[in-house]
């Protein structure tokens, strides 16, 4: 649920402070996305108990499953406010951020891309399991 307050409140951000940030596009695009990562999470949660993965597993899993989502809402927001653009080239078209910022961008999102991955895989087979 927090995750989707987090991006409810950026929809409100961008709503009442559209020229704090370098890319209103961008920041949309970031609203939804927490707003649907968060129902993610929620939807996760309720169908926790159909998902049979040792604690160990299930401890990994849990851990990917909120950097994945926390911190991609964290980074994209970022990109949006910053007007980083090599990460996401459509939501940043015609905006730039220093080199280090797109740089850093680009790698945390492949790391949270992976770690969705990952995260994924694993409750399709604690579900397969659980089957």
């Amino acid at each position: 649920m927090l995750l989707f307050l987090l991006g409810l409140l950026t929809g409100l951000l961008l709503a009442m402070a559209p020229g704090l940030v370098d890319n209103p596009r961008g920041v949309l695009a970031r609203h939804l996305e927490g707003v649907m990562s968060g129902m993610f999470l929620i939807i996760v949660g309720l169908m926790a108990d159909r998902v049979r993965l040792s604690a160990r597993a299930s401890s990994v899993c849990v851990g990917l499953l909120l950097y994945g989502t926390f911190f991609n809402w964290f980074v994209t927001t970022l990109a949006g406010v910053v007007g980083a653009s090599q990460a996401t080239p459509i939501a940043g078209a015609g905006h730039h951020a220093a080199p280090g910022v797109e740089q850093f961008i680009l790698i945390a999102l492949v790391s949270v891309a992976f770690a969705m991955i990952a995260a994924v895989v694993m409750l399709l087979f604690g579900l397969r399991r659980a089957a």
